[in-house]
């Protein structure tokens, strides 16, 4: 069988020129739709490039911006099947996570770290209602990674509009990675668990309060020495705690506490118990600033005393069955000299009684002997109590100028050089002049017997800074050994030899100035002096 085109040549041998004329008139028509159909696929072809090098442009864009987003990025199409992921969530899992796109959300991620129902319903909700959804945490790890914590939100794509609906044909799973936020904050809640259980186990009390002294914490210290639970005190401020005539002290140290004044950083000041009885608690506390230095809080720690001030009381009446005793040697060796003078002088006159002259001896020997002994009682109990004598303003000045005038000649006759720096305005003081003058004349003569051959004393007065007038005797005799310093005070305590002196002096004076309502100190150095202090405070009318 011959090919149409040859049967048409055949044909067309056969046609005259004028028919073949006519038949080509004829497929003019057909031949120009055909060019034009071939121009439409040709523009056709253009368009489709065009448009598929639009969308390539398009989606490197949106890659672009996508892989730009700081936020670890997962789209999800409506059949919860993973279309594609940024580059910042690529970097933290090494790219081992490519092998999840094209797979369903609970196919691509270990469902031991993800609530993958709690995830499906949540996406189905954001194409449902085309709105944003806040998510939560899911944890993500990567095979042979550490696991990472994302906190993840649901944001609809809205490429297309139907009528029908919000027109949602992606959903982008945004994760912000709280790893190391995560980390930092569980670090901070060990350190927090930590702290809380050293404050809880501290032996002393332990109180936090707000800005405005209003306590917030109360430990379990606080609660066994006050018998006031944690919740009972919270919102309370401290000052309520404490008994009623220490309120105002409390309150007035924690104003200076918040101020940043120091001035009584501890204080001591009795807690109130539920009972009602008076705790006696040594506070200590400091303020808690922010980053600026602005401050957000007290900090109050207190040492319950009772057991201390118990301890103290026994060693204080320790101490004072110790001078018991110490006075009661010195009184007996004290008195049984004199005693034993006057028996020996009364066993001679009862032996020889008609001797004119040994009877007037032995008479004086006994008067010597009772006046002695009638001079350490009379010592002793002005000692014990001084006498109640009317106190009344008077001229300290004066009353040294005195002393000094009647001890003048034994200062002489031991070659000791006075040296006096009395001040002219000294103000005046409530007392009683004999008395002073009576410790005037220990803290001299004391100097005296500190320098037996010799040497120097300076008596000063001043008036000081805190209303009070300060007299100063400084000698150049042997000084106080260290050990002796703290005794000095004692009744009956003396480093003088036997017969020179019964160690009531200082205590007397020590008595006398209590009663003033002065103090009495001393600063010694062997071998080069000491000096001793009175302080006495002036007339306030």
């Amino acid at each position: 069988m011959l090919p149409v085109l040859e049967v048409r040549k055949v044909e067309d041998k056969d046609k005259t020129t004028e028919q073949l004329v006519n038949e080509l008139a004829e497929l003019r028509p057909h031949l120009a739709e055909l060019e034009a159909a071939d121009a439409r696929r040709k523009r056709a072809e253009e368009a489709l490039r065009e448009s598929k090098l639009q969308l390539e442009s398009r989606e490197r864009l949106i890659s672009r911006i996508l892989d730009s987003i700081p936020t670890s990025l997962v789209v999800i199409d409506r059949s919860l099947r993973i279309v594609s992921v940024n580059r910042n969530f690529l970097e933290k899992t090494r790219r081992e996570v490519q092998t999840t796109v094209g797979r369903k959300i609970e196919d691509a991620f270990p469902q031991a770290l993800l609530d993958y129902t709690r995830l499906d319903q949540k996406v189905r909700e954001v194409f449902s209602t085309g709105e944003p959804v806040e998510g939560g945490k899911l944890a993500y790890r990567a095979p042979s990674l550490p696991t990472r914590v994302y906190y993840y939100r649901l944001i609809p794509l809205h490429l297309f509009s139907d009528p029908g609906g919000k027109g949602v044909e992606n959903v982008m799973l945004l994760m912000d990675d709280i790893t190391e936020r995560e980390q930092l904050g569980e670090e901070v809640r060990r350190t927090e668990r930590h702290l809380a259980s050293i404050v809880e186990c501290a032996n002393d009390l332990v109180v936090s309060m707000d800005a405005e002294g209003r306590i917030l914490t109360w430990n379990k210290a606080a609660e066994g020495t006050s018998g006031f639970r944690s919740e009972e005190v919270r919102g309370q401020h401290l000052p309520e705690l404490c008994m009623e005539e220490d309120q105002q002290e409390m309150g007035s140290w924690l104003t200076q506490l918040a101020r940043g004044q120091f001035t009584k950083r501890s204080v001591e000041i009795n807690l109130r118990t539920r009972e009602g009885k008076e705790v006696p608690i040594a506070w200590a506390g400091s303020r808690m600033l922010d980053d600026e230095r602005h401050i957000v809080g007290l900090v109050a720690v207190g040492r319950d005393l009772t057991e201390r001030k118990q301890l103290e009381a026994q060693l204080i009446q320790s101490a004072k069955l110790t001078s018991l005793g110490v006075m009661a040697g010195g009184i007996a060796h004290e008195i049984r000299n004199p005693l034993a003078v006057s028996s020996v002088a009364a066993q001679l006159l009862l032996e020889r009684p008609d001797d004119q002259e040994l009877r007037k001896e032995a008479a004086e020997r006994i008067h010597s002997g009772i006046q002695r002994a009638s001079y350490i009682i009379e010592n002793l109990l002005r000692f014990a109590r001084p006498p109640e004598e009317r106190m009344l303003p008077m001229d300290v000045s004066e009353a040294l100028e005195e002393t000094l005038s009647l001890l003048a000649n034994q200062l002489r006759v031991q070659r000791i050089e006075l040296r006096k720096d009395l001040a002219s305005d000294l103000p005046s003081v409530v007392g009683n002049k004999s008395l002073l003058q009576q410790v005037f004349s220990n803290m001299i003569l004391n100097a005296c017997n500190a320098m037996p051959d010799g040497g120097s004393l300076t008596v000063t007065t001043q008036a000081t800074k805190a209303r009070g007038v300060e007299i100063q005797f400084a000698d150049s005799g042997c000084g106080v050994p260290p050990e002796h310093l703290s005794k000095i005070f004692d009744p009956f305590f003396t480093t003088m030899p036997v017969g020179k002196g019964i160690g009531l002096g200082l205590s007397i004076s020590y008595s006398i100035l209590q009663q003033h309502g002065g103090t009495i100190d001393v600063v010694s150095q062997v071998g080069q002096g000491t000096i001793f202090t009175v302080r006495l405070p002036v007339d306030s009318g």
